[in-house]
């Protein structure tokens, strides 16, 4: 038996819709795989940047006497830090910013001999939020104002010489594995000068070639400032690191 189909404008009309439903169907099925996959390379791929030049200094430290100095300043207001470390009033001062009130002060003084460093020897970021201790590179705000980060001399802190793109860290060990198998390009910054960085500004302490005297200062803004309370702003110790390979007494 033959089985013959009338087609009809109606039976146009129907089948259009269904093409076109199903049109409709799949660029909605399409958009929603392209947003899922933007996530995912979101999630694994981060945009790591490198620091800026936003002041060069000329501050003489060499009239004052370091033994006689605390050990340095732990998140100190800036608007206070005069009060209590007054030697370093023309550091304080020389602090690109309009209101001291809004900043944290960080300050170090190392006495540092041959092959020791002065801060962490290996790559990280500072300010990275932590929760129940363990840092997510997720929740860094970048709409924040940045760090800024100023060294008397050497040894010199080490950066990355241009932004690149890394895996996203799940600590600072994941990031520092992923910048040493890159092998992209590093850059020192330049004593007497201040240098703007944010949450993802790899960098690194270097070890010092001779025995020297260092002064380190970091300001953050209260918006990133960790919201531990802070018993005492005057550091008591500054501890170095040590090159096991090298090292000898």
């Amino acid at each position: 038996m033959t089985v013959i189909k009338v087609v009809t404008h109606e039976t146009h009309r129907s089948e259009n819709n269904s093409v076109c439903r199903l049109a409709r169907s799949t660029r909605r099925n399409a958009r929603r795989v392209l947003r899922e996959t933007f996530k995912i390379l979101e999630v694994s791929v981060m945009i790591f940047n490198t620091f800026e030049i936003v002041k060069n200094t000329s501050i003489d430290l060499s009239k004052i006497n370091m033994g006689d100095q605390y050990c340095g300043l732990f998140r100190c207001p800036l608007d206070e830090a005069e009060s209590v470390m007054p030697d370093f009033k023309c550091l304080f001062d020389s602090a690109p910013v309009n209101d001291k009130s809004e900043w944290e002060l960080d300050l170090k003084i190392h006495m540092l001999m041959n092959d020791q460093f002065p801060c962490l020897p290996n790559w990280h970021c500072d300010n990275v939020p932590r929760f129940d201790g363990v840092t997510d590179y997720s929740k860094c705000d970048l709409e924040n104002p940045k760090m800024l980060l100023w060294v008397s001399g050497a040894p010199y802190t080490e950066f990355l010489k241009y932004r690149e793109s890394f895996n996203h860290p799940l600590s600072h060990a994941d990031l520092a594995e992923s910048i040493r198998n890159s092998k992209v390009e590093t850059v020192k910054i330049k004593g007497q000068c201040w240098v703007s960085m944010d949450q993802l500004t790899p960098h690194r302490g270097t070890i010092s070639n001779e025995p020297t005297w260092r002064v380190f200062a970091r300001l953050t803004h209260k918006s990133i400032a960790p919201v531990r309370p802070v018993n005492n702003v005057i550091r008591r110790h500054c501890q170095v690191y040590l090159n096991p390979e090298s090292f000898s007494w």
